[in-house]
């Protein structure tokens, strides 16, 4: 999902430090600022470019240690093995906590105006530690051109044909990729609090087990609706823009933009219409159920998965303020399903969809919009 690239380049927003400017246009740039920011003291983070750069430079270095540790350790671990699971669990608990010095860093940012430029595909990162950058390395910030597949990069290619496929962005910081970095960050801790909430009593998923649920309930479901309130802030902010300078998500009437897909006034219609509805599906107002009309396109047709009986949904919210005791639990996930009432009715997802749907499939040939692309590929505009 190159989760990576929305931490990285969202991460850049952070304090300003004394004596070298911020330069994330080049490697060497991004080099010099990221040891600048590493050497200067939290409390000098006090300018929103100061914080986003750190955000930046932060994320950067946890994206190097965790890629070096799966590359080094993480292939054999053995986690029916007490001792090595305490291991992994420690390591994942200070990934989190760094994920949370980023959020800390980026919340108090509100920008007036425009940070700073930066090129992500001009930084040549070593991730998996081995010394070399590969070229899927030095292109990994690399973002697909319009029209071309989204699907992770493919490095099995010739580097000509990567560069033909994709290019190299150019973003100009404002806060709209603060909330867009925010959101992530607390996407990542939510899943990250869910994870460490459980722990396994055996061999297979089937003996996960519930460990802690006041971290589901507290953490992992306060994250989730925060992250959930950023993207919506997200979409508000770039409906306020009146520029159009080297955007990222560009809105409707904007057109200098990196972003690989196209956000036009329908499909900003249907991300805030999304938006709402899983605000609603995490404040228990509504429940997840419903067919989705696919047509002729394959795919998920059954929003509950198959778990509930036709006509009924899941109580989402329930999940998290009453979590299951065992995670794999086919029958205790089955009881959350419950019929729809005049005051919890099934949840407007299924007929959001199957709406896009139809009006993807009578587009004429090229006729462009991001509408059902963004529906596919939420984690880009989160």
């Amino acid at each position: 999902m190159r989760m990576l690239i929305p931490v990285a380049v969202l991460a850049a927003a952070v304090p300003r430090v004394a004596a070298a400017a911020i330069d994330f246009t080049t490697h060497a740039g991004m080099e010099a600022t990221c040891a600048a920011q590493a050497s200067a003291g939290a409390g000098k983070r006090a300018g929103d470019e100061d914080r986003v750069a750190f955000a930046i430079c932060e994320s950067l270095s946890l994206a190097r240690d965790a890629a070096a540790w799966v590359a080094r350790d993480a292939q054999g671990l053995r986690l029916d093995d007490p001792a090595e699971r305490t291991r992994v669990r420690a390591r994942l608990e200070g990934y989190l906590a760094r994920v949370a010095a980023v959020r800390v860093a980026l919340e108090p940012v509100k920008a007036k105006k425009p940070l700073f430029v930066i090129e992500p595909g001009n930084w040549a990162v070593d991730f998996n530690g081995d010394g070399q950058v590969s070229p899927a390395e030095r292109h990994f910030f690399r973002t697909p051109k319009r029209g071309v597949a989204m699907r992770p990069m493919d490095i099995a290619v010739d580097e000509a044909q990567l560069l033909e496929k994709y290019a190299s962005p150019v973003i100009l910081v404002d806060q709209a990729d603060v909330h867009w970095a925010l959101a992530y960050c607390n996407f990542v801790e939510a899943a990250m609090h869910l994870v460490l909430a459980y722990d396994l009593t055996g061999q297979g998923l089937e003996s996960l087990v519930l460990v802690d649920g006041a971290r589901v309930r507290k953490l992992a479901y306060g994250r989730l609706v925060e992250g959930i309130r950023q993207s919506a802030l997200l979409r508000q902010s770039l409906l306020r823009e009146t520029d159009d300078d080297r955007e990222w998500i560009a809105n409707p009437r904007q057109v200098n933009t990196s972003f690989p897909l196209v956000m036009d006034e329908t499909t900003f219609a249907t991300w805030g219409t999304l938006l709402d509805e899983v605000q609603r599906l995490l404040a228990g107002k509504t429940l997840l159920g419903g067919k989705v009309d696919t047509g002729e396109l394959r795919g998920l047709a059954d929003l509950s998965l198959g778990l509930c009986k036709p006509g009924e949904g899941i109580d989402v919210r329930s999940l998290f303020l009453d979590p299951l005791p065992r995670a794999m639990d086919h029958a205790a996930l089955v009881s959350r399903c419950a019929a729809p009432t005049k005051a919890r009715p099934l949840s407007g997802l299924a007929a959001l969809a199957s709406a896009s749907l139809k009006r993807h499939a009578a587009r004429a040939p090229g006729e462009d919009s991001g509408e059902w692309t963004v529906v596919r590929h939420l984690y880009w505009v989160n």
